[in-house]
């Protein structure tokens, strides 16, 4: 069995990483674990890069001394600005139980310059989401749903971002080395 300890209690980042380490491993647990940031509710720039990483490490710390966790992973996201436009942008950062660590973007999407005015105000993500969407439950309807009228769903985005920070763990001897391995075919 693999254990996961995710540094969130959002019921969709815990179900995006449970997921996600079905398709690779037979048995997966995934533990959630109230991880605060002390910082401001919209993360930009990176912000929210930092605040995956601390999620992690700070879930690392937690799991070492009573579980036996194989990947601690800490999730985060907020605007960034690139080439003078605004787009929402997720980071998944993975800690393997070696140490090793590494960190993947999901698919990231353009945000309207007036939800990102509002943001900059200080109103969370969610709740404009609630307001404009004329829901209550921002957190889990999310911004992605919203603006892709239901196409994309926030949970299969996170599994795309773990899918990246998996990339460098589960392919130790590539990236890990000092030099090339002589092939890079699996047998």
């Amino acid at each position: 069995m693999v254990t996961v300890a995710v540094g969130s209690t959002n019921d969709d980042k815990l179900e995006a990483m449970s997921q996600l380490f079905s398709e690779y491993f037979e048995e997966v647990n995934v533990n959630r674990f109230n991880i605060r940031l002390d910082t401001e509710d919209n993360l930009f720039h990176e912000k929210a890069f930092f605040g995956a990483e601390h999620r992690a490490k700070e879930v690392t710390k937690l799991t070492k001394r009573d579980l036996k966790t194989e990947f601690c992973v800490g999730i985060e996201g907020g605007p960034m600005k690139l080439f003078g436009r605004w787009f929402q942008v997720d980071y998944v950062y993975m800690i393997k139980e070696d140490r090793r660590s590494a960190f993947g973007i999901a698919p990231s999407f353009e945000l309207p310059q007036a939800i990102v005015e509002e943001m900059q105000k200080g109103t969370p993500l969610k709740n404009i989401v609630d307001r404009v969407s004329s829901t209550n439950n921002g957190s889990s309807f999310g911004v992605l749903n919203y603006l892709s009228e239901g196409r994309v769903n926030y949970v299969d985005q996170l599994i795309q971002g773990g899918r990246m920070a998996l990339v460098p763990l589960l392919n130790e001897k590539i990236f890990y080395s000092k030099t090339l391995p002589t092939t890079m075919l699996r047998t």
